[in-house]
């Protein structure tokens, strides 16, 4: 996982909470204002929340952002690709968890979600996960009735798992995930789901989808007897002609990372970073220039312990 934040009061002498001085901070950066109590839940479904369009920006701009990548052209892996993604989280393959704080007091509203990534699992029961922090910043918003939405956090995202029909057994990319927007309910005691969405620095997310997605490009095209040259399906068609660079018929990493990856809305379209003392930090709007891009997942999670 790339972890490039820095700790924002220190940058430059800035307090930075007007944006102008230095880089914002985030409600998430702040003490909590009561007494919280945590529950913890391992996320084991995923789906690509193509239906999730939510706003990224940072001031909100009104433009949904949150499905931009993967486009729908991605559906031309049909099964394979959504059924490996389920059983990376179904089996542990990908340990990625939610972690709610609210306020002890039932009066005050106050609510935070954090997403973090897991390194181990021991399945006893209750299951015990070990997660890495690394730049996490609690996304903060509220608590209504069985429901909680919070905003503006930062944390742990699985994005390789997005093209990768051999999700569940290759080794999973993680990149930092900017502005996180939640939405969860409880469905009972000890389970959870709702949607996230976030964005991803584009440039450093490309090398960790490049790969799946070359590989998912030869499975598909290996499973249709008209590939290369005619594939059944006209998206599988239109891959092999935008990645396969030296037309041997098959895809490679270095391919899909030499050529444009606009075929599937892989563009920085968010200015969310800017480089500070020569590293990347959460800065929205700074150097006006576009950097990142936004995705969303629908999620359900089962409560677990955590170890840190």
């Amino acid at each position: 996982m790339n972890v490039r934040r820095l700790i924002v009061s220190v940058l430059i002498g800035a307090c930075g909470a007007d944006g102008k001085s230095g880089p914002p901070t985030r409600p998430g950066e702040d003490a909590a204002p009561c007494e919280l109590v945590s529950a913890s839940y391992l996320i084991d479904s995923v789906t690509v929340a193509s239906d999730v369009s939510l706003d990224l920006s940072d001031p909100p701009d009104g433009i949904p952002d949150s499905n931009q990548f993967p486009d729908l052209s991605l559906d031309c892996f049909g099964a394979p690709l959504s059924d490996a993604i389920q059983r990376a989280f179904a089996s542990h393959h990908a340990l990625w968890v939610a972690t709610i704080d609210s306020c002890t007091d039932p009066t005050n509203p106050y609510a935070r979600i954090s997403f973090e990534r897991g390194v181990m699992i021991d399945t006893s029961s209750p299951a015990t996960v070990t997660v890495v922090s690394d730049a996490s910043v609690a996304a903060v918003g509220t608590k209504r009735s069985n429901s909680f939405d919070a905003t503006r956090g930062e944390g742990a995202v699985p994005i390789s798992v997005v093209t990768d029909v051999a999700a569940d057994t290759s080794d999973t990319g993680w990149e930092e995930g900017y502005n996180f927007t939640s939405h969860i309910d409880v469905i009972t005691p000890s389970v959870i789901d709702g949607y996230v969405a976030f964005a991803v620095d584009t440039a450093t997310s490309i090398p960790l989808i490049s790969g799946p997605l070359a590989h998912s490009i030869d499975a598909a095209v290996a499973s249709d007897p008209g590939c290369p040259a005619n594939c059944s399906n006209p998206w599988i068609m239109q891959m092999v002609s935008a990645f396969d660079v030296n037309g041997d018929g098959m895809v490679d990493t270095s391919e899909v990372m030499s050529r444009n990856l606009d075929i599937i809305n892989v563009f920085p379209s968010l200015d969310l970073l800017s480089p500070v003392n020569d590293q990347l930090v959460y800065w929205p709007g700074h150097d006006r220039v576009a950097d990142s891009m936004g995705t969303s997942f629908r999620f359900r999670a089962t409560q677990v312990s955590v170890t840190r």
